[in-house]
């Protein structure tokens, strides 16, 4: 049935932190990309790899393209947020008391979706699918207006 389906999503395995970073360069290269949207925990995403991670976010930035985020509270969120110029970003944050735990983190693009487990084996897993972007993308702005 998968063989005779017409449209097939395309799906990317990545693993471990070189396989993560392949995965980020390849946004940066991305042909008219001019912003995405991510829910994540800004502390996990960092402890990934910290420098590669910030240097990502200036090359992100001076591409020109923008990024919205909701974030799990903590110390490098609250940082983030005060960045928002800078790193071409609109942050909201979770409240504190928020009762779930981000470990893992979703970044949702125009026709796919990106899926990162912070615990655990290292992974990513990219979904080219515009249905399952449309469906991400709802979640989002429901979301997104709901935090404050």
């Amino acid at each position: 049935l998968f063989q005779k389906a017409p449209v097939r999503p395309k799906v990317r395995y990545y693993e471990g932190i070189v396989g993560i970073r392949d995965m980020y360069a390849n946004i940066l290269r991305e042909k008219n990309l001019k912003e995405y949207q991510i829910i994540a925990s800004e502390d996990a995403w960092l402890r990934m790899d910290r420098p590669f991670f910030q240097d990502f976010k200036r090359k992100r930035a001076k591409a020109g393209i923008k990024t919205r985020l909701i974030l799990e509270y903590g110390p490098e969120a609250l940082k983030r947020k005060r960045q928002e110029r800078e790193t071409n970003s609109r942050i909201k944050i979770l409240p504190k008391n928020f009762p779930w735990e981000f470990s893992s983190e979703v970044s949702i693009f125009e026709h796919k979706v990106v899926f990162i487990a912070y615990k655990g084996p290292l992974i990513g897993v990219e979904v080219q699918s515009a249905e399952i972007a449309k469906q991400q993308h709802a979640i989002f702005e429901y979301l997104w207006g709901v935090v404050k």
